[in-house]
């Protein structure tokens, strides 16, 4: 009984014989692309957020100021 030697394993086959499809090389990638979208846009929702706070904070400083002042 004599063993066949494997044939060498290519892009499109593994050792294992899974079928495999290679990636075409000009596609890009898009992942990247949204990733660098996102971390452009993102720090721009927290200017309201940090301007809301500093209003809210004033606002409530200003309140408390007034109820602990006695009236003349």
């Amino acid at each position: 009984m004599s063993a066949e030697p494997l044939a060498p394993a290519t892009p499109w086959r593994m050792a294992t014989g899974a079928a495999v499809r290679p990636r075409p090389a000009d596609r890009g990638h898009p992942p990247t692309a949204a990733i660098a979208v996102i971390g452009y846009y993102l720090p721009l929702l927290g200017i309201p957020l940090a301007a809301f706070l500093a209003v809210d904070i004033a606002v409530g400083e200003i309140a408390r100021r007034r109820a602990t002042t006695p009236a003349v």
